[in-house]
């Protein structure tokens, strides 16, 4: 039978509250000895009530085992990721899911702010991407204002003028070859634009 073990979450929180590895290791086994039906709230109440290693819990450090429901990033944090190139909608999602998991580990998080930092750039390990300076609409589009004999050099100027456009707006990770077509759709080239695009994609200046 596998013996229990606290989460990797618990362990971080009881660690960066100045546990050592022993003094957790230690009650762990004591925990496990003493627990019918061991959890990690429930760890962390034991470790406070025993005060391992003459460091007990706090009680306003308890009262933080669960990250209140409606906790927020701070502005220094939010500011970093954006100015990471991270999309406001992105934190806002990933706020939701850190939050949900800290409370379903009832993990005690010294740091919330390093904390879900960490959980964010371990789900988003780079920042959404502008779209590239030497960008071009997909091979398709391509052949087909090619065959209906158009000039070239016009779907250069049109590609370069939506490169201009999307890199000044700002847009990241956006469906490109999508919205190039429907650009060109607006600007009276729908034989060359058959996507299906939404009526309310960007109208770029003409």
């Amino acid at each position: 039978m596998t013996c229990w073990r606290p989460s990797p979450g618990t362990m971080l929180s009881l660690k960066q509250l100045g546990y050592s590895p022993k003094n957790i290791e230690e009650s762990v086994a004591r925990y496990q000895e003493a627990s019918e039906i061991p959890g990690d709230r429930e760890f962390l109440t034991y470790i406070g009530s025993n005060q391992v290693g003459g460091k007990p819990l706090r009680e306003d450090v308890m009262s933080r085992a669960q990250l209140p429901i409606a906790w927020s990033p701070s502005s220094d944090a939010t500011d970093d990721l954006l100015t990471s190139g991270y999309h406001p909608e992105d934190i806002k999602n990933v706020r939701d899911d850190f939050i949900l998991l800290a409370r379903e580990n009832a993990s005690v998080i010294a740091n919330p702010d390093a904390a879900f930092l960490s959980f964010f750039k371990k789900r988003y390990p780079q920042p959404p991407e502008k779209i590239p300076v030497n960008w071009n609409p997909c091979p398709r589009v391509v052949n087909e204002w090619r065959q209906q004999g158009r000039s070239m050099k016009k779907l250069r100027y049109l590609t370069d003028r939506f490169v201009m456009y999307w890199r000044e707006e700002g847009g990241r990770n956006l469906p490109w070859d999508k919205l190039f077509m429907d650009y060109l759709q607006r600007n009276g080239h729908a034989s060359a634009a058959k996507a299906r695009t939404p009526s309310s994609a960007v109208d770029l200046p003409r």
